[in-house]
C-alpha cells in the first residue's frame, strides 16, 4: 500500500476539512432517520379507498390554480384515515394495479375533472375488484405513504443498523467525510446514506491523492436494497466514486401478521442479524488487504486507455442524455486539475463523478457516483 510519505500540505488540509464538515453531515443524518421512523399497517388492497385531496390546489396571485401533487387521498382503517401519497409509492400502486405510472400520474395531476374521476376509478376499481384480497405492508411517514410493499418485506431498524455502522467505524479511525459537493450523510424521503473514510491519505498514482472508505445504505421504502459498498475521495476536486456492493441483501423476508404489532419481535431479530453481519463487513472493507486492492484497482483504471466512443457503449444505459453530453465534455475536455490527465478510464470515472457533483436530485447523484465506481471494480473478497 502506498500511502504518501513526503509532506502534502493541500491533501492533509483537505483531508481535515472533509472530516469536519462531515461529522456534522453525519450527526444530522442519524438525527434525520430518528426523526422519521416509518408507521406500518398491514392492510388488504380492498380496504383501500381512494378520493380527490381537499387541499390539493392553491390559487396563485392571478387566480390560476397551482397544483400540490396527486389529487389523490388515500384512506383506510376503522376510522378511515386519510393519507397522501409519495411519488415512490404513487409508482408502487401504479404497479400493483398494472397502470402505467407515467399515465396514471397524468390522470392524477390533471385539473380536468373527468381524468381525476378516472385516476380514482382506476385505483379503486383495480384494488377492489382485481387486488381485492391482497395484503399489503403500508408505511407512512406523518400522514404520508411512502411505500406500499409486499407483506413478505422485511422490515429493518435503520436507526440502529446506521449507530452501529457509526460505531464499528470509530474503533477503526473512520469518520464521515463531505462538503457541500459530497455530503457525508443523505437522507431523501426513501432512501438513507452515509459515506466515512479513513484518515490516511493514499497516492495510488504519482500526483493523486486519495482517501478511502465505505459508504452504508439503505431504503425504508422498497427504493434499494440494504448493504455496504467501498467509497474513495479524490482531495484535489473531492470527486467520489463508490463501487458495486460489496455486501447487500434484499428486504424479503417470512410473511408479515395482520397485527403488525406481532411482528416486531422479527423486526427485532432480523435488525440484530443484520446488524452483526454490517460490522463484520466493515472491519472487512477497511482491513489493510482490502485498502490495497482498492488503491490497486485505480492503479488499474489509471492505465487503461480508453476513447470516448467506447466509454459512450459503456454508459449509454446508465446516463441520461444531458448527462452523457456533460461528461463527454469534461472528458474530452482541457482540465487536468479537477479530472486526472489523460484519457484513461480513472479520468472518465471522474468525470462522471464531477457531473454527479453537480446534480441537484441527491438521489441521482448517489446513482451517478456508483456509475463512476463501476470503473474500478477489484473482485469481491468473503468477510
Amino acid at each position: 500500500m502506498e500511502s504518501i510519505t513526503r509532506e502534502n500540505g493541500a491533501a492533509r488540509l483537505k483531508l481535515e476539512q472533509v472530516i469536519a464538515a462531515g461529522k456534522a453531515s453525519g450527526a444530522a443524518t442519524l438525527e434525520r432517520i430518528r426523526a422519521n421512523v416509518p408507521h406500518d399497517d398491514i392492510v388488504r388492497a380492498g380496504a383501500f379507498r381512494f378520493v380527490p385531496r381537499p387541499d390539493w390546489t392553491v390559487e396563485d396571485r392571478t387566480g390560476k390554480p397551482i397544483v400540490s401533487g396527486y389529487n389523490v387521498q388515500m384512506q383506510y382503517g376503522q376510522n378511515g384515515s386519510a393519507f397522501t401519497l409519495h411519488k415512490h409509492a404513487f409508482g408502487q400502486l401504479a404497479e400493483r394495479a398494472g397502470v402505467p405510472a407515467a399515465y396514471l400520474g397524468e390522470l392524477a395531476t390533471s385539473t380536468e375533472s373527468w381524468q381525476q374521476q378516472l385516476a380514482l376509478r382506476v385505483l379503486n376499481d383495480h384494488m377492489h375488484e382485481g387486488r381485492g384480497n391482497d395484503r399489503m405492508l403500508v408505511r407512512s411517514v406523518r400522514g404520508e405513504v411512502r411505500g406500499l410493499l409486499s407483506d413478505k418485506y422485511r422490515r429493518l431498524d435503520s436507526f440502529s443498523l446506521i449507530s452501529a455502522f457509526a460505531e464499528e467505524c470509530e474503533k477503526l479511525g473512520a469518520a464521515p467525510a463531505g462538503d457541500a459537493r459530497h455530503l457525508a450523510g443523505y437522507v431523501s424521503d426513501t432512501r438513507v446514506a452515509l459515506k466515512v473514510i479513513l484518515p490516511t491519505i493514499f497516492e495510488p498514482v504519482p500526483g493523486e491523492a486519495l482517501a478511502v472508505g465505505v459508504e452504508w445504505f439503505n431504503s425504508d421504502y422498497g427504493a434499494g436494497k440494504y448493504g455496504l459498498r467501498s467509497f474513495l475521495l479524490r482531495l484535489v476536486c473531492l470527486n467520489g466514486a463508490v463501487r458495486e456492493d460489496d455486501f447487500s441483501q434484499v428486504h424479503l423476508g417470512g410473511r408479515l401478521t395482520d397485527e403488525i404489532q406481532y411482528s416486531d419481535r422479527t423486526l427485532r431479530l432480523d435488525t440484530a442479524a443484520t446488524e452483526s453481519a454490517t460490522r463484520d463487513h466493515v472491519r472487512a472493507l477497511l482491513n489493510p488487504k482490502r485498502v490495497e486492492q482498492s488503491i490497486a484497482a485505480i492503479r488499474s483504471a489509471n492505465e487503461k486507455g480508453i476513447d470516448w466512443a467506447h466509454a459512450r457503449t459503456r454508459l449509454g444505459k446508465a446516463l441520461l442524455k444531458g448527462e452523457l453530453e456533460a461528461v463527454k465534455n469534461a472528458f474530452e475536455g482541457p482540465d487536468c486539475v479537477n479530472l486526472p490527465p489523460a484519457q484513461t478510464e480513472w479520468r472518465l470515472s471522474n468525470a462522471v463523478s464531477w457531473i454527479a457533483g453537480a446534480t441537484e436530485d441527491a438521489d441521482r447523484r448517489l446513482e451517478l457516483e456508483r456509475v463512476a465506481g463501476s470503473f474500478f471494480a477489484p473482485e469481491k473478497q468473503a468477510a
